[in-house]
């Protein structure tokens, strides 16, 4: 059996929470791996940082990562409800997840911070996407050696 990273976890709670699949289906990407002309609604994340626990013999196999999740749609009130599913699939999650022979056992989930931001489309325009981020602190195990 081999382990899933942080985000292939992570990614398959969110398609698989109902309320996030109503609304993006399978539209979550990388940060940088969003397809060009991608429709709104989208979800993209990317890992902030990465803290690997250390005891007195070593690696504990506890690691720490903190995750931006960020809910992208054409209105504001949609990216908000996009980011209440969200958080309602993320946060305070716990437990194993397996794809194929492939697993990850989250410890726990929980949402830092979450701040709304407005990207105008262009010179002079007064419409654009808008974009509700979500920081997000998450404690799982991998093996140790």
């Amino acid at each position: 059996m081999g382990e899933l990273t942080t985000e292939q976890g992570m990614v398959y709670i969110l398609r698989n929470a109902s309320g996030v699949s109503a609304i993006v289906a399978a539209r979550i990407y990388p940060w940088d791996r969003v397809p060009q002309n991608a429709p709104l609604e989208y979800i993209t994340y990317f890992r902030v940082a990465s803290n690997h626990i250390h005891d007195m013999s070593g690696p504990s196999g506890l690691v720490n990562p903190h995750m931006q999740v960020d809910c992208w749609a054409e209105k504001y009130s949609e990216a908000k409800a996009l980011a209440k599913q969200t958080r309602l699939a993320l946060d305070g999650y716990t437990g194993s997840v397996t794809i194929s022979t492939d697993s990850v056992t989250f410890r726990q989930i929980h949402m830092d911070d979450e701040s709304d931001m407005f990207i105008p489309a262009g010179a002079g325009a007064e419409t654009g996407p808008a974009r509700v981020s979500q920081d997000y602190t998450i404690w799982h195990t991998i093996a140790a050696s």
